[in-house]
Parts: C-alpha cells; structure tokens; sequence
C-alpha cells in the first residue's frame, strides 16, 4: 500500500453524528503529504465534556443524507492490540490526544511503521 489517507474524529455528543472536529492525514510513498485539520459545529452547537466516539463518518454521512463511499479500513488499536497514547509513548510518536489531527497524524505514523513490517 503505497498511499493512503489516516482520519481521526472527535464527536461533541453521545451520537455518531455529531461531529466536531475532523482530522485528515495523506500518505504518499511513506511520506506525510497533505493535512487538513476542520472544526465542525455540531447540531445546535451543544458539546458534552466527556465524549469521544467511533465510527463517525458512516453516521455522520447518514445524518446529512450523503452516501458512504467504498474505502479500505484499519484501525490500529485492531492492528496493534493497544490504545493510541500508550502506542505513542512506545514508538515516541507526539501526540496532543484527542485532538483530531494529532491523532490522524499519529495513526498516519502508526500505520507506516504496520506496513514496513510486512
């Protein structure tokens, strides 16, 4: 796999729509060549302290009525049998957790090291 695109979410309420802050990190032959960090409002702009979610963008898509498209998905903690931070503090990845792009960035990074060990 030679190139690919790590997403991260973080959610504002106990629903999987409720997005509100996007991360994206491309890859392209092993280097890092695009970022796009978005912040969303969530509906009626109410956010609950404690939350974060998984998976999103199926439920996110759905709410705005738009369609899923057809990608290939890893999730590292599947992968490496361990959370973000402790993966992070273990292969010294800088990590702002739960902050969309870091975290995108860090799954970027984590996914790479996966494929060299093919």
């Amino acid at each position: 796999m030679d190139c690919f695109t790590a997403i991260d979410f973080e959610t504002a309420q106990g629903y999987h729509w409720s997005i509100c802050q996007v991360g994206l990190v491309r890859v392209e032959y092993g280097k890092i060549t695009n970022e796009i960090n978005i912040l969303v409002q969530p509906p009626d702009n109410y956010y609950w302290d404690r939350f974060i979610d998984f998976p999103v963008l199926k439920k996110t898509l759905e709410y705005y009525g738009m369609q899923t498209p057809d990608y290939e998905k890893h999730c590292t903690y599947r992968i490496f049998k361990d959370n973000l931070a402790s993966l992070c503090r273990y292969y010294k990845i800088q990590l702002n957790h739960h902050d969309a792009l870091s975290d995108a960035k860090a799954y970027a990074e984590l996914f790479l090291i996966h494929l060299q060990k093919r």
